[in-house]
């Protein structure tokens, strides 16, 4: 569900490690499992604004050999 103010960064629920959701209008991204997070819940974000690392936190599986 989109937050009221565009492009707000916040943090969502369990099993997704660390989490940061990017709404901006109607259209919202998550972006889970990170293993840095370098914004806050309310923060502004730009296009092209790195808000954390890629990383394997939270309930994420890898299988295969």
């Amino acid at each position: 569900m989109p937050d009221d103010n565009p492009s707000n960064g916040s943090f969502y629920g369990q099993g997704y490690g660390r989490n940061v959701k990017i709404c901006n209008g109607s259209v919202c991204t998550l972006h889970a499992h990170m293993d840095l997070i370098n914004v806050q819940v309310g923060d502004r974000v730009a296009a092209g604004e790195i808000i954390g690392t890629m990383g394997n936190s939270g309930g994420d599986i890898v299988t295969g050999k």
